[in-house]
């Protein structure tokens, strides 16, 4: 994790971008959204802090409609994740929405890294809402990821990728398949590098903050010592602005998304380094 001092101008750039409604805003507009607040929220979590407050729990809580559904599932999961870590619960029971979109998957015409990614929300809170997936539909979400893989033990297109390989081995772990059948870390190995720490597709530079976070998801995961693990740090550090916000990469523009990717990818580094 980054310095105490480093850490509480973190926190004070998050802090600086909570509108009065309760939510979260980036770009410090009074323009609050599930995903800017969710990912605040969680940033906070990592680092220690957890904010008490009526207008934040007002705010996710009034994100279900009416008819006790969402909008959409990332909606969804913004709300329900972002109460959870407020100790807080929606209005009305969330678990026939989930259900339903449960019954639905995979939805037609999405990309293949939309359909994991939805998966892989859909999974997280599946186990937080205790919710059980039937068998029959289990082994349907199974088979469909298992389809994705490629020769080289990566998943994607193809080519593998990172990213939609991250997605697969989260749910798949969620779904309490095997790992070690996938031979996954073969193509991980593929996509260290001395330079970036990872690369999201092997020898296609540059990376991102999200191509480390991805390898290092994946890592932890499988219980895989990463190479360059001092390359990721140092690659996640320089991504920290003088705002205290964390960029996508060194020099860019700081998001609250990519603050959370940063403290959850070094959170990540810190508990691969205690399995050494």
């Amino acid at each position: 994790m980054p310095k105490r001092t480093l850490i509480n101008q973190t926190i004070q750039y998050i802090l600086e971008r909570q509108c009065k409604a309760g939510g979260f805003c980036f770009y410090r507009l009074e323009e609050p959204n599930g995903s800017d607040t969710f990912f605040a929220l969680a940033a906070l979590d990592l680092l220690g802090m957890h904010i008490i407050s009526d207008a934040t729990i007002r705010f996710l809580q009034q994100s279900q409609k009416p008819d006790c559904t969402y909008d959409n599932l990332y909606q969804a999961f913004y709300a329900i994740r972002g109460l959870r870590l407020l100790g807080k619960f929606p209005l009305a029971d969330p678990r026939p929405y989930i259900e339903t979109q449960i019954r639905h998957f995979p939805v037609e015409n999405a990309t293949l890294e939309t359909q994991l990614r939805r998966l892989n929300l859909l999974t997280d809170l599946c186990e937080d809402l205790s919710i059980l997936i039937p068998p029959k539909k289990r082994e349907s979400m199974i088979a469909l990821i298992l389809s994705y893989q490629n020769k080289d033990g990566g998943f994607g297109a193809p080519p593998s990728s990172l990213l939609t390989t991250a997605y697969a081995v989260s749910c798949l772990k969620k779904l309490s398949y095997p790992l070690t059948a996938l031979k996954t870390v073969r193509f991980l190995r593929a996509c260290e590098n001395p330079v970036h720490g990872f690369l999201n597709v092997p020898d296609m530079a540059p990376s991102f903050l999200e191509h480390i976070l991805a390898g290092i998801t994946i890592s932890y995961i499988l219980k895989y010592t990463p190479r360059y693990t001092e390359v990721c740090h140092h690659f996640v550090a320089h991504c920290q602005s003088q705002n205290g916000g964390f960029a996508r990469s060194p020099g860019g523009l700081p998001t609250l998304q990519d603050t959370f990717n940063a403290i959850f990818t070094l959170t990540l580094l810190d508990k691969i380094k205690q399995m050494c």
